[in-house]
């Protein structure tokens, strides 16, 4: 945020590799009334942390409300919803009640998509509440376009992908990024963007992956637009990453990745 008048919400961490290496996408924002949401809920979290570093004992249910923001078209949703002070929406909630909505064409890119709380090995907690929200859509008629990195082809990821593929209107890509003609740069050259557009009319643009342990149990910040341009360029932005010779057909013969990401 800067001088309450302008904010940003992206997939970017703040590197250089960010800027110069990794597929991102970020909002910019100028509606003042969003501005002072996200504004609101920075100093919400500044203050909280304050607490807990104090070793205070802090309750959810005390955790005083926003002031309500009517911003036509645009609304700041947040996540975990325990830690949301009231006023702001849950990111679950919202995302399954987009994905819900949908007739048409859903595109989709983001860095990890995997029912499975975040982590790697065999033994990981189910989180299906995504993943069930995109195959009804695809149930209802919707066309789903898939994308995500190469790094979410480890095991047991590629397998739910794969299952999830074998649906009808359910297309799944995975992106490769060469490495950089001036050499390697770890953990990067990766399609990190989290988007969403639905229908060509709303949009979702944030900083979550699409696993358990984000939406569920993680400070993320994601923006829900209904404005037809918006998602145009979103579009355009997509459909120009799943044209090129980056993108590859996910299908059964697939492989997993044999070493670990950003290696």
């Amino acid at each position: 945020m800067v001088d309450s008048k302008d904010a940003w919400v992206g997939s970017q961490n703040l590197d250089w590799r960010a800027l110069e290496h990794i597929h991102e996408t970020g909002l910019l924002i100028h509606d003042e009334k969003v501005v002072q949401q996200v504004q609101s809920l920075f100093d919400h979290d500044w203050q909280l942390q304050a607490r807990l570093a104090a070793d205070q004992k802090v309750i959810p249910d005390n955790i005083q409300p926003l002031p309500f923001v009517d911003a036509p078209g645009i609304q700041l949703v947040a996540s975990p919803k325990a830690w949301n002070p009231a006023g702001i929406t849950d990111s679950e909630q919202a995302l399954t009640t987009l994905l819900n909505s949908s007739r048409k064409q859903v595109n989709i890119m983001v860095m990890d998509y995997t029912p499975l709380a975040y982590g790697h090995g065999p033994v990981r907690q189910y989180y299906p509440l995504i993943d069930n929200a995109v195959r009804a859509a695809a149930a209802h008629g919707a066309t789903i376009n898939l994308m995500v990195a190469d790094w979410n082809l480890h095991q047991p990821a590629l397998s739910y992908l794969k299952s999830l593929a074998m649906l009808p209107r359910i297309n799944i890509r995975y992106v490769h990024i060469p490495e950089a003609s001036s050499g390697p740069v770890p953990y990067a050259r990766v399609l990190h963007s989290k988007v969403m557009t639905l229908d060509g009319s709303h949009s979702w643009v944030g900083t979550s992956n699409w696993s358990g342990g984000y939406l569920d149990n993680s400070r993320n910040l994601e923006i829900v637009v209904k404005d037809t341009a918006l998602t145009l360029r979103l579009d355009r932005l997509f459909n120009q990453l799943w044209q090129s010779d980056y993108a590859h057909q996910l299908g059964p013969d697939t492989q997993p990745v044999s070493e670990a990401p950003g290696a």
